[in-house]
């Protein structure tokens, strides 16, 4: 039976598209394993994926990668590079150890890995096997004319990690964050949203799980009324802690004939979201490929596997990028004209509803999400574990 070890990096983000991936691998016949540095065993249970392996770190200590003080340290330009030098390459060594010993525990003959987890690849090639960069991002397909703070931060870093690569015998090509792999590339993406790509990343559409993805949680489906328009609102999971764009956004649909359902996270119950109208339903954490089945317009910051599941969804965008690559998501929000970049931070109460106005009656901008929606209506995730499957038949003649 071939024995196939995934790992990951414990976010969310990063976690999900890897979901529907694994669970046609298993399907498939499959042995799948999984490695994390903090306990992803809960979410992986619910997906009736296995258990992962070694002895992850408590799930309470990446408290400080979300909520109050992590969206303002984001927001200093200084701390961000400094936080983003410190996950890709100072402490890559330090994972190296745990991913090895996983290795060793499972014996796996293929290794898919996070593109940005470059500990992985070390670990792979000392182990001489064969490694898969999945990304959960559209990093490896850039268009050249985008830009970004994070791009500018990854070109001051390519001497560090092309050094860390040499001392473990590697030559390693990246492309943004994500490192390429020399047996296999895959992006969840269609060039209908990216346009041509390069002949070393494969581009297979969206990850859409098989079954459940394992966060799936209760909602009041009863609140909504079909015959009004729905927007809804997620800021992810990491950088969610914005009252001053949620209450933007909340002034704005007051008026409106329409119902917002916002993922607000640690600020449900907070004083900091002020003036709810009665249009607004908030929400802990919302199942979301559920609720983008009902949505008419989605705002978000930006996160790829957001704008993934909205494009999946047919649903227009108000995307507001507060950091890393969600300026990229937003490029080729604007490229294709399937929604509105607008940010929130700054836009007015006025904007705001001006902006959302249009995404829901410019027929234009929903015809272009149409177009681009056609391409995302295939099984990435199926896609994604037949290309493993034919390089597991392979000789791994790279």
């Amino acid at each position: 039976m071939t024995r196939i070890l995934f790992t990951l990096i414990p976010e969310k983000g990063h976690i999900n598209p890897y979901i529907g991936v694994a669970q046609h691998l298993q399907r498939a016949g499959v042995e799948v394993g999984f490695y994390a540095s903090h306990d992803i065993s809960a979410q992986l249970h619910a997906a009736s994926l296995p258990r992962q392996l070694g002895q992850p770190l408590a799930q309470t200590a990446r408290s400080a990668n979300r909520g109050c003080e992590f969206a303002e340290q984001v927001s200093n330009a200084q701390w961000l590079r400094q936080w983003i030098e410190m996950l890709l390459v100072d402490v890559v060594e330090e994972g190296v150890a745990g991913i090895s010993a996983a290795i060793n525990q499972f014996k796996p003959d293929i290794i898919i890995t996070d593109p940005m987890l470059y500990g992985a690849a070390i670990a792979a090639n000392a182990a001489q096997l064969p490694w898969v960069a999945i990304s959960n991002s559209l990093n490896p397909v850039l268009d050249p004319r985008v830009s970004s703070e994070l791009l500018d931060t990854l070109a001051s870093l390519q001497s560090k990690r092309q050094a860390l690569f040499s001392k473990h015998g590697m030559n390693v090509v990246f492309k943004s964050s994500d490192m390429l792999s020399p047996f296999l590339n895959i992006a969840f993406t269609t060039e209908q949203l990216v346009g041509p790509v390069a002949n070393d990343v494969e581009c297979v559409g969206p990850s859409i799980p098989l079954c459940d993805r394992g966060d799936e949680t209760e909602f009041d489906w009863a609140w909504l009324d079909a015959d009004m328009p729905l927007i809804y609102m997620s800021l992810g999971s990491q950088i969610y802690y914005q009252p001053q764009m949620f209450n933007t956004v909340f002034a704005a649909v007051r008026d409106m004939p329409v119902q917002l359902v916002a993922t607000v996270s640690d600020l449900l119950g907070s004083d900091e979201l002020v003036d709810l109208p009665d249009n607004v339903y908030l929400s802990r954490y919302t199942p979301q490929l559920s609720m983008l089945q009902r949505a008419a317009v989605m705002i978000t910051h930006g996160g790829a596997n957001s704008v993934m599941e909205a494009i999946h969804g047919g649903v227009p965008l108000l995307i507001s990028p507060i950091c890393n690559d969600q300026f990229h998501q937003a490029f080729y929000v604007a490229k294709q004209n399937i929604g509105r970049v607008l940010d929130l931070q700054q836009a007015s109460v006025s904007e705001c509803s001006q902006a959302l106005a249009a995404l829901l009656n410019d027929p234009e901008i929903q015809a272009n999400m149409r177009r681009v929606s056609v391409s995302y209506q295939v099984d990435g995730a199926q896609k994604a574990a037949q290309l493993v499957l034919a390089l597991a038949e392979s000789d791994y003649d790279h």
